[in-house]
């Protein structure tokens, strides 16, 4: 597991403002395959977003020794040694929390893990959006998140609480408002130890989430029979362990129940893709279109 945290410093065309020096991005990358595809991706973002310091962790000491020496452009490039609780959401913790300890100023964070480039395409011109999205959010007085908003035609609950759109977790930026909101945490600790496996998938105890949620995440994990899409790693399902995918539903629920708290504060998600049907269909095409160029399977 990787976690970067870059702080931008510089004002840019496309970046976020200097006045704006308290931005940080958080990365997370897990996969050996996918690590140099995204370690480029990284140095892109670099360059695109005028960033100065890089914070790099992992589990791995051979990943700190690759990011050390491929990641440039960064007046600063800090490594930590970190372990693989919690999978993405532990990693997005620890950096979160390795940022206050270290007594950064933050006024935004964004957030990207190592399947942007793999099974989530950013084109330049959504990055564009996404900077502009967010630097919005530093302006705005209530909690916001930005990036790829999703929703339901069902209602869902997880704690009680509705959760009617989500921002997928993979891309995507929180003001400090939301973070604050959200009481600094990014990662809910006790989802997996409320998830047992059987004979009809995945269950949750204690009424975690709903009984439409749960057949949704078992239908999307390809654990029960689905006329729908379903997620790019449920081919290998046979392969799985029962541990795995439990952890995988308490990811799921995690980037949920973030969108859901944030929302329930008064704060509101901002879409990366725009609303316009022309302008959203440019955005698919053009995403498509690098996707078909990855030569790799799309979310």
């Amino acid at each position: 597991m990787t976690v970067f945290m870059i702080v931008k410093r510089k004002t840019e065309k496309n970046g976020l403002s200097d006045r704006n020096s308290g931005a940080v991005l958080l990365v997370y990358s897990f996969y050996p395959d996918y690590l140099d595809r995204f370690l480029g991706f990284v140095n892109d973002l670099v360059v695109e977003c005028s960033i100065e310091f890089v914070v790099f962790v992992s589990i791995s000491e051979a990943s700190l020794l690759k990011a050390k020496k491929i990641i440039g452009g960064a007046r600063r490039l800090d490594l930590v040694l970190h372990d693989n609780v919690g999978w993405e959401f532990g990693g997005y913790q620890r950096g979160i929390d390795y940022v206050f300890q270290s007594g950064f100023d933050i006024n935004c964070v964004v957030v990207i893990n190592d399947t942007v480039g793999s099974h989530f395409f950013v084109t330049k011109r959504m990055l564009r959006r996404f900077c502009l999205l967010t630097n919005a959010a530093i302006e705005d007085s209530s909690p916001v998140i930005v990036g790829e908003v999703h929703s339901s035609i069902s209602d869902f609950f997880i704690e009680n609480i509705p959760v009617d759109e989500w921002v997928q977790s993979c891309f995507f930026s929180f003001n400090s408002k939301a973070i604050m909101a959200l009481k600094k945490k990014l990662y809910v600790k006790d989802l997996a130890g409320r998830i047992f496996l059987d004979e009809n998938g995945l269950c949750f105890k204690d009424g975690v989430c709903s009984k439409n949620l749960e057949g949704y995440i078992n239908k999307w994990l390809g654990l029960r029979p689905s006329s729908g899409n379903t997620w790019y790693g449920a081919k290998g399902s046979s392969l799985r362990t029962d541990q795995f995918y439990i952890n995988k539903a308490a990811s799921i629920l995690n980037e949920k129940f973030l969108s859901a708290l944030v929302v329930k504060h008064g704060g509101k998600l901002l879409n990366v893709f725009p609303s316009s049907r022309v302008l959203y269909f440019l955005y698919k095409l053009e995403r498509k279109f690098k996707s078909i160029r990855s030569g790799v399977e799309k979310f």
